[in-house]
């Protein structure tokens, strides 16, 4: 995978976001976080039913009818007939060789915490609970509540406001393969920096 495949496959992941949210301030010191000692959980193995390490076989939407499907633009999928959550949503991954290492999952932000009571119901409380400040391109702050989960291999955050500030999203990260995928970058950036 290419340098420029992986920038263009992350530029349409965040296309939208980026006409509408300027900044993320959370790198700054949380405004109120608080790390629990997490107990053991059972990482998951698949993300509504894509599973972690296996290259996504589905047909393309094009000649799916009900079934789960994918639309591809080089390693970047969007997926189609998805799982009744009880609600719209929305998912796309990452991938590497076809091998999904990030999954987003957006819906609208009056879901939120239906969102944050099905994870909790699923992997107990999160590893740690923090607020950050997302600034529009205009100007306006919010305060955004982010719930992660993490284990050796699987990363989960929830975000109270996504890349919209009107959507809630999931980020899930396989992390061993998003290291491949940032070593592989590296690699490729090193190899053509004499061009320069």
């Amino acid at each position: 995978m290419s340098h420029c495949t992986l920038h263009l496959a992350l530029s349409v992941l965040v296309a939208v976001a980026a006409s509408n949210v300027a900044a993320q301030v959370g790198k700054n010191a949380p405004h109120n976080s608080s790390a629990l000692q997490h107990p053991k959980w059972e990482e998951p193995t698949s993300f509504l039913g894509l599973k972690f390490g296996e290259k996504v076989e589905l047909p393309p939407c094009a000649q799916a009818r009900n079934e789960l499907c994918k639309v591809v633009v080089d390693n970047f999928y969007s997926y189609r007939n998805l799982p009744d959550l009880g609600f719209k949503y929305s998912l796309s991954s990452l991938n590497l060789d076809g091998v999904p290492y990030y999954f987003a999952l957006t819906t609208e932000k009056a879901n939120h915490f239906r969102l944050v009571a099905m994870f909790r119901e699923r992997y107990g409380e999160p590893i740690k609970t923090e607020e950050v400040t997302v600034q529009t391109r205009g100007g306006a702050r919010y305060t955004s509540n982010v719930r992660t989960w993490e284990g050796p291999k699987i990363k989960i955050s929830l975000h109270e406001l996504g890349a919209k500030v009107t959507e809630s999203a999931i980020y899930v990260t396989d992390k061993d393969l998003a290291e491949k995928v940032k070593d592989r970058e590296t690699g490729e950036a090193k190899s053509k920096a004499g061009a320069l």
